[in-house]
């Protein structure tokens, strides 16, 4: 029987883009070695049931069928366009944590610092750098959207 851990991993892959292959067994290390507080599911992104099979053959995700409605549906509701996508979620509160997942899963600093930010229901973004960094990168984000309601 599968339970579902504190946090939820989506992850959003598709076996034709380089950058899925790439980060796949980097995603399946990282929840293998915090599996007791992660759930993974893989929502295909694919063409064709052959490629989500070839895809995720021997990855300990759970999957969505290839048919299931859901996994669409759940790629329209959290805007999914980018592959891969890791969006992290808070189990007992439905509550995404964090829509970037997979830059925070390749850049984490202190092993176990991120998942312990997510159990706490953060975001885990104050794990990943100082807080002048964070700071000046939200500075960043408010200045381009600045310039993108001028343009």
């Amino acid at each position: 029987m599968w339970t579902v851990s504190a946090v939820v991993f989506l992850t959003f892959e598709k076996f034709e883009i380089s950058r899925c292959q790439q980060f796949s067994p980097q995603l399946s290390q990282f929840v293998s070695d915090n599996q007791e507080n992660i759930s993974m599911i893989f929502v295909s992104a694919d063409h064709s049931e052959r490629s989500m099979i070839q895809f995720v053959a021997s990855k300990p995700f759970l999957t969505l069928g290839f048919n299931d409605p859901v996994r669409q549906s759940i790629m329209n509701i959290l805007g999914v366009r980018m592959f891969p996508t890791l969006i992290i979620v808070d189990a007992d509160t439905g509550k995404v944590l964090t829509r970037w997942g997979r830059l925070m899963v390749l850049n984490e600093k202190a092993p176990g610092a991120l998942v312990r930010s997510w159990l706490k229901g953060s975001s885990g973004i104050e794990t990943m750098f100082k807080t002048w960094h964070v700071l000046l990168f939200l500075g960043l984000v408010l200045f381009i959207m600045h310039l993108a309601h001028l343009i």
